[in-house]
């Protein structure tokens, strides 16, 4: 090590700081995002879990399950490992510099457009479906709470509605990051940045596993919306967010 060297590593070591890589291997991006797929399906294994805490509670068939207490068990136990991924992989991402390159946060025009597209895509997927599909144009959430409060009545049935809430919450932020790793790991890997490998990388996982288990060929298309979405906002955290969100409630 030459002087120089040396006096730079002592300047970083004072100054508390670590040198922020200039790019990660496209594998390990991926990767993480993968795992992040594995996670989610910790929603089948709480339905397991649930049933040995309470034996024979639960059916695989039965939705919403007839106690209201063993459904908010199932929805915590999920909420709770989803909420332990979400804050490793982002204390991951953080400890190697990542999180500014996969979300930005300042707002500017672009984050506008972006939101307004997030909105369009959720109006024009809306409409093809009620056309198309079986689906109506009443909003999914509502339609949810409509169910709990009319099995479980009041007020277990708002608290149900909340535990939900936070199921959906959870799953938006798991696969908003999935959506920025495989971004990320498709501009590392192939250099090419304008291409929507988030949607891409989601559309192959989470909404590939959505249509094998009796969805659409929306779970296809949507996610690429979900990427452009990233794109157009700049990467800002705000209108990828948004996008999701409108998929799972309304």
């Amino acid at each position: 090590m030459t002087p120089k060297d040396s006096t730079v590593t002592q300047s970083r070591v004072l100054a508390g700081t670590h040198r922020i890589p200039s790019g990660m291997a496209a594998w390990k991006l991926a990767g993480v995002a993968l795992l992040l797929q594995i996670v989610l399906l910790w929603d089948v294994g709480a339905l397991f879990v649930t049933d040995a805490l309470v034996p024979g509670s639960i059916g695989l068939s039965d939705y919403p399950f007839a106690d209201p207490a063993v459904m908010m068990l199932n929805r915590l136990l999920v909420v709770a490992v989803w909420a332990l991924a979400v804050g490793v992989v982002a204390y991951w991402c953080w400890k190697r510099g990542l999180l500014h390159r996969l979300f930005t946060w300042e707002y500017n025009s672009t984050v506008l457009t972006a939101i307004l597209a997030a909105v369009a895509l959720h109006v024009a997927d809306n409409l093809v479906m009620s056309t198309v599909g079986s689906e109506d144009l009443f909003p999914r959430v509502l339609g949810e709470y409509a169910i709990f409060a009319s099995t479980y009545g009041s007020p277990d049935g708002a608290i149900v509605f909340l535990t939900q809430l936070l199921y959906y919450l959870l799953e938006t932020l798991v696969v908003v990051i999935m959506i920025a790793l495989f971004q990320r790991a498709g501009e590392q890997q192939f250099d090419i940045p304008a291409v929507p490998w988030g949607g891409i990388g989601i559309a192959l996982t989470w909404g590939a596993l959505h249509l094998l288990t009796g969805g659409t060929f929306e779970m296809l298309v949507l996610p690429l919306g979900m990427g452009i979405v990233y794109l157009l906002g700049n990467k800002h955290v705000l209108p990828v967010v948004l996008v999701v969100v409108l998929a799972f409630l309304v």
